[in-house]
C-alpha cells in the first residue's frame, strides 16, 4: 500500500475521533487494556493484543464508539502489527446503578489488516507492507465496575462477523498461493479487560 494511503487512513481517524469527541465534551470515556488476554493462559492461534476504545455520550443510555485493537510483535529488523482492527459504532447501556455498574450492548462496524514494517538500516527509510483484510460487523456486550474518581473495571465481550482475506497454498513456495475471501463468524477477540476512565 502507497504511503499516500496510509495517511488518507490516519486523516480520516482523526477526523471520526475529533467528531466524537465534540458531541458532548463532558460525557467522553477512554479505555485501554488488554484483548484476548487468555492466550496468556493457554495456547492460541491468537496472541495477545491491546485495544483503545473512546466513547461520547449521545444522550442518557446511547453512545458512539471507536474501537482500535492490535497485537504487536518485533523481531529485528522487522515489526509487526498484526490484526490491526478498527471499528466504529454505537452502543446502549441496559442497566445501570449510579458509581456501582453499568451494562449494555452495541454493535460496530470494523475493518482489519496486518501491518509489517521493515527498516533495513540506520538512516534507511523504512517499508510499508499489509496484508489479510477484512471487513463486517461486531457485536458486544460489555460490564464496568465503578472503581473510584470516575474510574472504572471494563470487561467486553465480542462477536465478529465478516469477510476476511486468506491465502491457500498446496507448496512450500507463497508465490502459487490462491487468494480467498470467506464469510466468518467468531470471537477472535475472546474477552477484553481493561480500565476506563469518564471525564
Amino acid at each position: 500500500m502507497k504511503l499516500k494511503k496510509h495517511y488518507i487512513f490516519f486523516l480520516t481517524l482523526i477526523i471520526c475521533i475529533n467528531s466524537v469527541r465534540s458531541q458532548n465534551s463532558n460525557q467522553n470515556s477512554i479505555s485501554f487494556g488488554m484483548a484476548n488476554p487468555i492466550s496468556l493462559l493457554m495456547k492460541s492461534d491468537s496472541s495477545i493484543a491491546y485495544f483503545l476504545d473512546l466513547t461520547s455520550k449521545i444522550d442518557s443510555n446511547k453512545f458512539m464508539k471507536i474501537h482500535l485493537k492490535s497485537s504487536l510483535n518485533y523481531n529485528s529488523p522487522i515489526l509487526l502489527i498484526e490484526n490491526f482492527l478498527i471499528s466504529i459504532g454505537n452502543g446502549k447501556v441496559l442497566k445501570t446503578e449510579e458509581k456501582i455498574y453499568n451494562w449494555g450492548i452495541g454493535k460496530d462496524a470494523y475493518f482489519k489488516m496486518n501491518l509489517r514494517r521493515y527498516k533495513i538500516s540506520k538512516g534507511s527509510q523504512s517499508l510499508w507492507e499489509t496484508e489479510l483484510y477484512g471487513f463486517g460487523f461486531q457485536f458486544y456486550t460489555f460490564y464496568d465496575r465503578f472503581i473510584k474518581n470516575n474510574w472504572w473495571f471494563n470487561a467486553t465481550l465480542y462477536l465478529n462477523l465478516g469477510l476476511n482475506q486468506e491465502y491457500l497454498s498446496n507448496s512450500i513456495s507463497n508465490n502459487n498461493a490462491q487468494e480467498l475471501w470467506r464469510l466468518k463468524i467468531g470471537a477472535n477477540q475472546l474477552i477484553n479487560l481493561g480500565i476506563k476512565k469518564t471525564f
